[in-house]
């Protein structure tokens, strides 16, 4: 189950390998199995968009920024859904930007519209001099005009939606984000067959079992894209005739 904690893990993982529980005789070897429960939660939370660790975060448009920081909780990466407030309604972005979009409103000469109809992910100017942060940044496309409200009606936020990162998991109170069950048949797997022990098999079809199983519970017909959730044919016309304006209705 989901939200035990490191300690609890560490005891599991113990009894799956076989060690004493006894914590003096186990001193030893704590770091590292707290590394391979962590790096196995890693590993998981990649493998598979866990709906449980779906968020949405919001962000203010600011007229004439281009690059937005990301939310520090959610990676660019496993961003699926992007969509700004506009008219009171969320409308979906359009992901990737480039040369077409620059034709019609280039933020390079400070050409500006309202709304803003596509997101992209950019590299943080910060991580070129020397200082990465591994974060990145988001890039809006056209350059606002306009700034959004911070709070209230939320006109004129940018709303990401995605898989956000692990939290904190290294103090024995800390808790999993993913099953423990699951955790820990896949670590002691990984040191039972690293320690060449007859059991490392099984513990290894009892974790894909597991994992089928888990994920099969979460996967549902609806699917996700980067232009969000709806039908081609509800998606906003690309407009990239210069200099006609262009506009989102209500």
């Amino acid at each position: 189950m989901r939200g035990q904690t490191l300690g609890e893990l560490l005891s599991d993982l113990k009894a799956e390998c076989g060690y004493s529980q006894n914590a003096a005789h186990g001193i030893n070897n704590r770091d590292s199995l707290v590394q391979v429960l962590k790096r196995t939660q890693r590993r998981l939370w990649g493998d598979w968009d866990w709906m449980h660790m779906r968020v949405s975060r919001d962000m203010v448009l600011n007229a004439g920024q281009r690059y937005y920081n990301c939310p520090t909780d959610l990676p660019y990466e496993r961003v699926d859904v992007a969509e700004v407030k506009f008219g009171g309604q969320w409308l979906p972005l359009c992901f990737g930007i480039n040369e077409r979009q620059y034709s019609v409103y280039d933020p390079r000469n400070n050409e500006r519209s309202w709304p803003i109809r596509h997101w992209d992910i950019a590299e943080d100017p910060a991580d070129t001099a020397g200082t990465p942060d591994n974060r990145g940044m988001i890039e809006v496309w056209p350059l606002p005009s306009d700034s959004g409200i911070v709070g209230g009606t939320l006109e004129g936020n940018i709303r990401l939606t995605g898989i956000r990162f692990l939290r904190q998991f290294t103090a024995d109170s800390d808790r999993c984000d993913l099953d423990g069950d699951l955790i820990v048949l896949y670590a002691a797997a990984e040191i039972l067959a690293r320690d060449r022990k007859d059991d490392a098999q099984a513990k290894a079809q009892a974790a894909q079992s597991l994992y089928l199983k888990l994920r099969g519970n979460q996967e549902k017909n609806r699917t996700f894209n980067l232009n969000g959730d709806q039908k081609d044919s509800d998606r906003p016309v690309e407009v990239f005739a210069h200099p006609v304006p262009f506009s989102v209705g209500p």
